[in-house]
């Protein structure tokens, strides 16, 4: 009969570490190295980057531009997300070739996720199809 009591105790012991572990540390801010931290999805969304397309119409219209909505991307389910510089390169290049942008300028409106909060890539100031190709960007760091 003890033991059975015993596991009980022991699992009711462990479930209420491991559930109030991080409400307590999150919570009500109680610092202590025996609580458990919740480091679910930590550096998951890293280097995400959140990309926004626009064209300019002939009468001056700015019109944002999807890149799912694109030929290339007709027959995929859905456009996989941005990551890193060189996967907004590579988007704008192939965007700058697809027929709906051709002719017009596009215009790029980038950040991307970093530790320290977001990152300012593209201000979409700057026409892309028309801009100097060049193979190293050079980047910015803070100190």
């Amino acid at each position: 009969m003890a033991i059975p009591a015993f596991r009980i105790g022991a699992f009711v012991c462990l479930a209420v570490y491991i559930l109030l572990g991080p409400l307590l540390r999150q919570g009500w801010g109680v610092d202590n190295r025996y609580l458990a931290k919740w480091r679910m999805y930590r550096n998951k969304g890293m280097n995400l980057v959140d990309a926004r397309f626009y064209t300019e119409s002939p009468d001056g219209e700015i019109q944002r531009v999807y890149r799912a909505d694109l030929p290339k991307f007709v027959r995929k389910p859905k456009a996989r997300p941005i990551r890193r510089r060189a996967g907004l390169a590579s988007a704008t290049r192939k965007m700058c070739r697809s027929r709906q942008v051709a002719g017009g300028p596009l215009y790029v409106d980038a950040r991307q996720v970093r530790r320290d909060g977001w990152r300012e890539l593209d201000d979409g100031t700057v026409d892309r199809c028309r801009e100097p190709r060049s193979r190293r960007v050079k980047i910015e760091r803070r100190r």
